[in-house]
């Protein structure tokens, strides 16, 4: 038996070398399989496409997006920034800039609030301001004009053009702002008295200015008849 052995060695080694290597070439040939399930699988790359390393790309576009909001909100806010010209008998007048949902009240706190001559009477504090707008509270015995220019608050007349003629001033003149005239401008409309001109002084400070003229028939006790006389006195502005 050992001879037998000796004599057919070199055989037996030579056949484990050959397994061995075609084993080995086997696996390298074959690295890529999944050894539970014998399925090949794609090599795993570093870097997804559209990226580069560290997220450049990612970290780039929405650098991009936060750079486009930021302007947009600016643009708007730019948009929506108003000022108001605060004059006459506040404590601090003033530019003033104000927010959309302000009113005349509100203009006039940040101005220091009325001075001891101002005629809060004349003033409509429920109106809401706009760009531009121009709030000058009277001070007592000064009278505030019927006619406001647009967009004033406290009824500041607008000098008529020379091409409007003298019969429109004198109209313009004649007709009552309903949205800024006080109890004594307000009697001065026929069929108005002392109870009529305070409910529609109480009616705009609850509500807010009048939007048309045919608003003032929602105030008690004036219907139909009572603002037919008066429809073409007043004004709106």
């Amino acid at each position: 038996m050992k001879t037998l052995f000796l004599k057919y060695r070199w055989h037996a080694a030579a056949a484990v070398a050959a397994i061995t290597i075609a084993i080995f070439y086997y696996f390298s040939q074959n690295g890529g399989m999944d050894t539970a399930s014998g399925a090949y699988r794609q090599p795993e790359t570093a870097v997804q496409s559209g990226q580069t390393e560290g997220g450049g790309t990612d970290v780039q576009n929405h650098s991009t997006q936060n750079t486009a909001q930021t302007q947009s909100s600016a643009q708007t806010q730019n948009a929506a920034e108003i000022y108001v010209d605060v004059k006459g008998a506040v404590k601090h007048p003033g530019i003033y800039k104000a927010e959309a949902d302000d009113r005349v009240y509100d203009l006039i706190q940040e101005a220091g609030g009325f001075n001891e001559n101002a005629d809060r009477n004349q003033v409509n504090l429920a109106q809401k301001v706009k760009d531009e707008m121009v709030i000058e509270v009277p001070k007592k015995g000064e009278k505030a004009a019927s006619a406001q220019t647009a967009p004033a608050a406290a009824g500041i007349s607008a000098p008529a053009s020379a091409s409007s003629g003298t019969a429109a001033s004198s109209e313009a003149a004649a007709q009552v702002n309903i949205n800024t005239a006080d109890q004594t401008q307000l009697e001065t409309l026929p069929g108005i008295g002392p109870s009529k001109a305070a409910a529609i002084i109480e009616y705009r400070e609850k509500n807010g200015p009048f939007q048309k003229p045919e608003d003032l028939k929602n105030v008690s006790g004036i219907g139909d008849q009572t603002f037919a006389k008066i429809e073409n006195s007043i004004t709106l502005q």
